[in-house]
C-alpha cells in the first residue's frame, strides 16, 4: 500500500520526524525500502548472518503491537528454518518472541543487537500470540533489499516458476548420470503454459542453479523466484542429457 503514498514520514524513537522516499517494495516478502535524506544523523542497524543462529539462541522483537510503539518482548529461537507456512514456501525463523497484529515489519534482534529476521507471522487459533512467531530470515531480507535498489520505483509482484521438483534418489541419479555430490532439485513435471513450460524447461532436468545461486532443495529455488518476481527473468543452470546448458526464463506466472 505504501507505494500510493503521496507523503511518506518516518518516526524516530526520540520523536523526531523525516521525510522519506519510497524506493521500492516486494510484494512476497511484505518489505518496502524507504530513503530518508543524509545527513540526517541517524545510525543504520547492523544485520547479523541468519545462517548461523542456532535453536535456543536469544530472540528479541521489537514492533508496535496493537499500536503500543517500541514495544520489546524476548524469547529464544524455536526452530531454525520452517517452510511452507504460507503460498510462498519462504522458510521462516519460529520463536516464541511475543508478537501480534502491528509487529510485522519490526527487527528481531540477536542478543548483540544485529538483525536476524524480519517479524512477519504467528501461528494461532484466535489471531493472537499463542507462542508461535515467525520472521523472514536476514540473509532473505538482505537479497530482497538488493533486488529492490536495483529496480527503484518498481512494486516487486510476486511470481511462480510452474515446475514440480524435487532432490533426486539414488536410483534417479544412477539413471540420468548425475554425480552423488550435486546439489540441485530434478524436475519431474510442469504447470502447461507455465513460466518453466514456455522458458524451455524439460521433465527430468537436474536444475543445480538459479541467478547463480547453488540449489540445494526446492525451497532455494523458489526464495531465488520471489526475489525476481513477476516480469523479471531467472536464470537457470541446468544438467540435461549429460551435458550443462543455462537458461534465462521470464516469469509470467502468479
Amino acid at each position: 500500500m505504501i507505494e500510493d503514498a503521496e507523503s511518506i514520514e518516518v518516526i524516530t524513537s526520540n520523536g523526531s520526524i523525516h521525510p522519506a522516499k519510497y524506493i521500492g517494495s516486494h510484494e512476497r516478502a511484505d518489505i518496502a525500502l524507504l530513503k530518508i535524506r543524509e545527513g540526517s544523523g541517524l545510525r543504520a542497524v547492523v544485520f547479523g548472518d541468519s545462517d548461523r543462529i542456532e535453536v535456543g539462541d536469544w530472540a528479541i522483537a521489537i514492533g508496535s503491537p496493537f499500536g503500543l510503539e517500541r514495544s520489546f518482548s524476548v524469547g529464544v529461537v524455536s526452530a531454525k528454518y520452517r517452510e511452507d507456512l504460507d503460498e510462498t514456501g519462504q522458510a521462516h525463523i519460529q520463536t516464541d518472541s511475543m508478537i501480534n497484529p502491528g509487529s510485522s515489519g519490526g527487527p528481531l534482534l540477536n542478543i548483540y543487537g544485529e538483525v536476524i529476521g524480519i517479524n512477519r507471522l504467528i501461528r494461532s487459533e484466535t489471531g493472537r500470540n499463542s507462542g508461535i512467531s515467525f520472521a523472514i530470515p536476514s540473509n532473505y531480507a538482505l537479497k530482497i533489499i538488493r533486488m529492490i535498489e536495483s529496480n527503484q520505483g518498481r512494486h516487486i509482484r510476486s511470481a511462480i516458476l510452474g515446475v514440480m521438483a524435487t532432490v533426486p534418489l539414488p536410483d534417479h541419479r544412477i539413471a540420468l548420470g548425475i554425480p552423488e555430490s550435486w546439489n540441485g532439485v530434478l524436475v519431474y513435471d510442469m504447470d502447461p503454459q507455465s513460466s518453466a513450460e514456455l522458458g524451455g524447461i524439460r521433465r527430468y532436468d537436474f536444475i543445480l542453479e538459479a541467478n547463480g545461486t547453488p540449489i540445494k532443495n526446492i525451497n532455494d529455488l523458489r526464495e531465488q523466484v520471489g526475489i525476481v518476481g513477476l516480469g523479471g527473468k531467472i536464470k537457470l543452470r541446468i544438467y540435461r542429457e549429460k551435458s550443462m546448458q543455462e537458461l534465462s526464463i521470464k516469469l509470467i506466472q502468479k
